[in-house]
Order: C-alpha cells, then sequence, then structure tokens
C-alpha cells in the first residue's frame, strides 16, 4: 500500500481550495476562545448535509501521516472546527480555522500533530493508537438563523501485527491454569482466537473475556496445549499472531523394558533399554531384585553369569512434575556346556546299520536335535532338557536304496527315552537287532 507522503497531502488540500498560511497566523488556546466568539456569533445548532470526509491514504498504520479531506462544502462559510468523537463541546475541541482573520484556534484535545487548511481538510501527523476513532467537522455558515452542516468520519489504523503473551508457557499437566492475552491493546478492532489453525471450540476449559482479548487455560492437557493464534480485526485491515504452543510438563507414563533376548548364556553381554513418555525427558534407573545397579536410560553387562539372573526393574522420574513410575521384566541366564562330547560307533546287523552319537556334558546344555538328512542338526533351546544318547539308524535294503532316519524322542533326563518303532524292516533280525540297540542306548 503506497501512503501519501505531507507533501502530497499538502497538494491535496491545497486542490480543495486555498490553504490557511497567513504570515502572521495567530495561535489561541481554548481559555481565549471566548476572543474570537464573534466569529460565531450567530451560530444555530447544526443539521446533517451531504458533507463528506475522505480519508488519503484509505489505509494508515502507526507512525504514518493521514489527510482528512472534506467534501462538499457549503458557500457563505464563516470558518471550520473539528473534534474529537461525535460530541461537540470544549472539551473535544481540537482546532479551529476562522476564515475572515484567517486565524488558527487550537483546543484542549490539540495534540501538535494536527493542521487545519482553509479548504477545512485536516492533517494528522505522526498517527498512533490513540488518533484512531471518530471525528467531526463543524461548518459554520455566515448570516443570522444561517444552520451549520456536519461531517462525521471513523479513523482506523492498520492492525499492528498482534503477539500472544501467556502467564505461564510452561504449565503441569492438568493441574495449572494459563491466561494468553493478545497484545498490543488496541482500540476499535475485534480479536479472534484459534487453537490448531481452527476457531475455538465451545469448552469450560476455554473462557473469553468480555472483549475476547484475553483467554482463560483451565487444567491444561495435550489437546489444550496449541498451538494459539490471535488475530486482530477493524473494517480496514486485519492480522494474525504467530502461534504459541505451550510447553506442556507431563509423565513419564508407565516405562517400557525393551531386550533382544529373555534368556541369556553365560559370558554373554546383557543389554536392556528403557523409555517412558514424559517432558521433560524423565530421568532414569535400574535395579535387580530391588537393589540399585546405576541410572541411565540403557543397561549394558558383559560376561554375564547365572548369578545375574533376577527381576529388574526401570524407574523413570520426571523432576519437573515430580512423579516417577516402575516396569520390571526378570531375566533368566543359563549356563553354558562346559565339554560336550560326542562318541560315534557304527554296528552292521544283517542289512542294519546304525549310528550311535553319545553326547556328554558336565552341566545342563541348551542344545537339541533335529533330523538333517542323515545327519544330527543341533538347535538352541530355552528348558532344561537333559541329552545323553542318541541313536540313528541307516536301513539299507537290497531292493531299494531309500534310506530312512528316525530320531529319538527328547526327554528330560528322569525319563527313559524312547525309541520310534519303523516301518516295515523286511526281515525280522533286523527288528531284533534294531530294538537290541536302542536298548544299549538307553541309560542307565
Amino acid at each position: 500500500m503506497e501512503l501519501i507522503s505531507t507533501e502530497e497531502n499538502t497538494q491535496a488540500a491545497q486542490a480543495m481550495g486555498p490553504l490557511s498560511a497567513p504570515p502572521c497566523t495567530l495561535h489561541i488556546t481554548w481559555k481565549e476562545l471566548l476572543l474570537t466568539a464573534s466569529l460565531l456569533i450567530f451560530w444555530n445548532p447544526p443539521t446533517t448535509a451531504q458533507v463528506t470526509i475522505e480519508a488519503q491514504p484509505t489505509k494508515v498504520s502507526e507512525g504514518k501521516d493521514i489527510l482528512l479531506l472534506v467534501h462538499n462544502v457549503p458557500q457563505n462559510v464563516a470558518g471550520y472546527i473539528w473534534y474529537k468523537g461525535q460530541i461537540m463541546d470544549l472539551q473535544h475541541y481540537i482546532t479551529a480555522y476562522a476564515i475572515d482573520t484567517e486565524t488558527i484556534i487550537f483546543g484542549p484535545v490539540y495534540s501538535g500533530r494536527e493542521t487545519i487548511y482553509s479548504n477545512a481538510s485536516l492533517l494528522i501527523q505522526s498517527v498512533n493508537q490513540k488518533d484512531a476513532g471518530s471525528y467531526t467537522v463543524e461548518i459554520v455558515k455566515r448570516g443570522e438563523g444561517t444552520e451549520g452542516v456536519t461531517g462525521h468520519f471513523t479513523l482506523y489504523l492498520e492492525t499492528p501485527k498482534p503477539y500472544i503473551s501467556s502467564s505461564n508457557l510452561n504449565p503441569r499437566e492438568g493441574t495449572e491454569t494459563v491466561i494468553l492475552s493478545c497484545d498490543p491493546d488496541t482500540q476499535d478492532v475485534s480479536y479472534l482466537w484459534w487453537i490448531n489453525g481452527q476457531s475455538l471450540p465451545i469448552s469450560r476449559k476455554l473462557q473469553l473475556s468480555e472483549n475476547n482479548r484475553t483467554l482463560v487455560l483451565s487444567g491444561v492437557r495435550k489437546d489444550t496445549a496449541g498451538p494459539y493464534e490471535c488475530e486482530m480485526k477493524n473494517p480496514v485491515s486485519s492480522s494474525r499472531s504467530d502461534p504459541v504452543t505451550l510447553n506442556l510438563l507431563y509423565g513419564p507414563q508407565v516405562p517400557r523394558i525393551f531386550s533382544p533376548l529373555t534368556y541369556y548364556r553365560s559370558g554373554k553381554t546383557l543389554q536392556l533399554s528403557c523409555f517412558a513418555d514424559s517432558n521433560p525427558p524423565a530421568e532414569y534407573s535400574w535395579t535387580i531384585d530391588g537393589k540399585f545397579l546405576q541410572s541411565g536410560q540403557e543397561l549394558s553387562i558383559p560376561q554375564i553369569t547365572t548369578e545375574h539372573s533376577g527381576r529388574y526393574g526401570c524407574s523413570a522420574r520426571n523432576s519437573a512434575t515430580g512423579r516417577e513410575r516402575s516396569t520390571f521384566k526378570r531375566i533368566k541366564v543359563f549356563e553354558n556346556a562346559t565339554k560336550i562330547l560326542i562318541e560315534k560307533s557304527n554296528s552292521k546287523t544283517h542289512n542294519c546299520r546304525f549310528t550311535k552319537v553319545e553326547m556328554k556334558s558336565r552341566s545342563l546344555p541348551l542344545l537339541i536335535p533335529r533330523e538333517k538328512g542323515s545327519e544330527v542338526d543341533l538347535m538352541q533351546i530355552p528348558t532344561d532338557l537333559y541329552l545323553r544318547i542318541l541313536t540313528v539308524r541307516r536301513e539299507t535294503n537290497k531292493n531299494r536304496k531309500d534310506i530312512h532316519t528316525k530320531t529319538l524322542s527328547v526327554h528330560h533326563h528322569h525319563q527313559r527315552p524312547m525309541v520310534d518303532k519303523t516301518t516295515k524292516m523286511g526281515k525280522k533280525q533286523c527288528r531284533n537287532a534294531e530294538n537290541s540297540e536302542t536298548r544299549s542306548a538307553s541309560p542307565p
């Protein structure tokens, strides 16, 4: 928007009529107003006429100049008087101009920034918020019984960019009340509020003041933490503030322990991490069976043993809210097999060939066999199985070249292993030989 300078305003005023700039212009205060009362001796109560006032420029921001041009000035005029507001009395009197004597009179509302011209126009320099509002010009006509005319105009400044002030930018969730204000306090504007880009919902937790300039938030929670924006609006302009989001202090929520495993083997590294939703971030500490281990969000223990089995606890504390919450996870550590001896022996009875594999361990192994072709594949288990002897049978049939493999069912060490009976053997001796071999494989 292009603003008209003081020089341009002066040129516009000259176009409306000769300027009142005599070399001996008198500046008379309102106390001396009675000395010039002869100008107005025949005044009558004015009536509204088609006098109009135009602002140049139509929009003006604070600190700029504005010219109030008066149109349709009647003939046979004695003088002009400008008032701040719509009440025409001495308390609202700004300045006056007497045409015959070319005299300028200042009233009690004159600020030193107003200039009146002979065409009735009024220039206001370096306008501020106090200058906003309504103005009235009274045009005094000559002659006894002649009615005067008036014109009214409301000056609106471009709204400044507002900003939000908060009584507390860091409220605790659900416990504290916050008051937001839309600043600066501006005349003749309306205030609007927005949350998350939407107009405010109807809620008991969101209360506006009478003029909507302040917003009271009761028991702030995540859904009422913002972002908030406020808007100033008048008939000529509007502007919106930058968004403001409250830094809501909350938590911690119930923490969670993250672990890649539940069962560990001796000699490995135990790694645990803990997280709880919290603002500010929570402070963490670790315990095992109620005994303090260390502080920090992560726990790492190298070269663990069975003594590290237990109930691990993670505590999360928020120093801002004063709250603390804990969670627990049980970890089991197993010993590794200190020695595994595999003995393989082959025996042949008639057309049957058997392979016996014996596994011996001085501690509880975490291995279980499974079939993989004609070989033994070992997989890890997290339970207390004890393997003694594994027998793998390979059957050779003269008429068929198929190879069948069977694996013993695995039970706890105090139970007798059971042998899976094969399907057709072809010969009774082969079956007897299998049973004999299986019995020799049973644990004592």
